[in-house]
């Protein structure tokens, strides 16, 4: 059994360049269960470890990142005739910053636990990442830089519910499916179900908790 990992950008314009930044996502999942001999792995924490996640990955692919500084939010949720001098601006937190030589974005991130038995996973997901990018757009105000959200999405299943692994397989790969299908709202959509922790049960409420889901949408 090897590890379900994968990606697909949609919007190669925007964020084309993240192919290899997810590939070390992918890569930093896996060498975290394996260091941890399939005990533990970052994406059953909250928001900000997963965030510091994908800030590792774009280290170890050759960019720099800052994560959770202050930053100068915008409400740009008024007209679009408003003059800038006239928009509501504070000072809020910005939860990533990467940037190369040649392309600088920040990212607003949110966390969501979807349940991969439910047969609305894909609306469950949807506002989470509306959410994030809400947040891109007021962190981004009017400044050139790109801007994106991101949802980290974890998932689990009863364990009761799914049976063997076998038919736990099968739902990893029907979640998959639902979540890359054309008409779902993201730009760049990313998976990973490590094999050492695809078993593994929860102790709390006996749920499966195979893996992660992480969708991202640039801002226009």
């Amino acid at each position: 059994m090897e590890t379900v990992a994968g990606h697909t950008i949609r919007n190669k314009r925007n964020l084309g360049h993240w192919d290899a930044l997810i590939e070390e996502w992918n890569l930093s999942i896996e060498r975290f269960s394996r260091i941890t001999d399939g005990e533990d792995v970052p994406y059953w924490y909250n928001e900000r470890t997963n965030i510091g996640v994908l800030a590792a990955a774009a280290w170890r692919c050759g960019r720099i990142a800052l994560e959770e500084f202050q930053y100068e939010k915008i409400d740009v949720s008024s007209s679009g005739e408003t003059a800038e001098t006239d928009q509501k601006k504070w000072i809020g937190r910005c939860d990533l910053w990467i940037s190369n030589d040649r392309v600088e974005e920040i990212v607003e991130a949110k966390f969501k636990w979807l349940n991969m038995c439910s047969k609305q996973i894909a609306e469950l997901a949807i506002p989470c990442l509306d959410e994030a990018v809400s947040d891109a757009v007021k962190t981004k105000g009017y400044d050139e830089i790109k801007a994106l959200g991101v949802a980290f999405l974890p998932v689990y299943a009863k364990s009761d519910k799914v049976g063997n692994h076998d038919a736990l397989e099968k739902l990893i790969s029907e979640t998959i499916t639902i979540i890359s299908a054309r008409k779902f709202p993201a730009d760049l959509i990313a998976w990973n179900f490590p094999k050492r922790l695809r078993k593994h049960i929860g102790e709390k409420y006996n749920n499966y908790l195979p893996g992660i889901i992480l969708l991202a949408k640039a801002v226009p």
